[in-house]
């Protein structure tokens, strides 16, 4: 009698715990629910079942003007490396000429739909002048001059006074914000061996974190004003990685072209 009230105790513990158990799990899936639906409210580019609401097409760009560098690489060697950056770039915008552009080289919003045309007029014809025929169809066919404007300048801008795009949005919310970071970037790198650069140091963290950060705080901006945009080009130095950033915009919601992963360098 007492063997087979100590099995229907056993037994009825073994109940209790497994309903406990059963319990913890719907509370715990109830509390992800929950929380996952949060911040699918609070970040409008949350990935849905359906995927990111908003795509960021990143293109990792080799440029002369790198600035965790102190010497900008200017050999002819360099140029060439740099100009086949550049004109990817510009060859990826001309062929997905509907996304907006978010541009490492752009401190502000620069629109060829307002006053910045007339300003950028001489400039404009310069670049007519150089590229008469418009972009050339492989970077092989490039000459001496268009090779130069492109490293100096960047794919972006040849995109946008060749009139491939109206515009190039900024990365931080102005050129001020922009000049006065790089001036003290500049500053602290010319007092820093570049060997010596410390992951944990406030000059690392305001070369990568605190452009990164200010870039995806500009984008994430013109999402919400524009709810019905589907991809974002995101141009910037091929040694960043924006997915660490995912309270900003989630990791999931990146991607880059294939012709272009070979380019990533962290």
């Amino acid at each position: 009698m007492s063997s087979t009230r100590s099995r229907f105790f056993l037994t009825l513990v073994a109940f209790f715990l497994v309903q406990a158990l059963f319990i913890a799990c719907q509370d715990s899936k109830e509390l992800k629910t929950s929380s996952k639906k949060l911040d699918q409210k609070s970040n409008p580019m949350y990935p849905k079942e359906e995927g990111c609401r908003v795509k960021i097409v990143y293109l990792p760009q080799i440029h002369a003007n790198d600035v965790s560098s102190k010497h900008p690489r200017l050999s002819s060697d360099s140029i060439d490396e740099i100009a086949s950056s550049q004109f990817k770039i510009a060859n990826y915008i001309k062929n997905n000429p509907t996304a907006p552009v978010f541009s490492e080289q752009a401190g502000q919003t620069i629109s060829m739909k307002g006053p910045d045309k007339k300003r950028f007029e001489q400039a404009i014809e310069g670049y007519k002048k150089t590229f008469p025929q418009g972009l050339p169809a492989l970077a092989n066919d490039l000459n001496d001059e268009q090779k130069k404007i492109l490293a100096k300048n960047g794919g972006d801008s040849a995109a946008l006074m060749l009139g491939l795009i109206d515009s190039i949005h900024g990365v931080t919310e102005s050129s001020e914000i922009q000049s006065k970071m790089l001036k003290e970037i500049k500053t602290g790198l010319s007092q820093t061996a570049e060997s010596r650069l410390d992951p944990d140091s406030e000059l690392y963290k305001k070369i990568f974190d605190e452009r990164e950060k200010l870039a995806l705080e500009q984008i994430k901006k013109y999402v919400m004003a524009n709810p019905k945009s589907k991809s974002v080009t995101l141009i910037f130095g091929a040694l960043h990685d924006f997915r660490r950033h995912s309270d900003i915009i989630p990791s999931e919601c990146y991607e880059t072209p294939d012709e272009f992963v070979r380019d990533i360098r962290y």
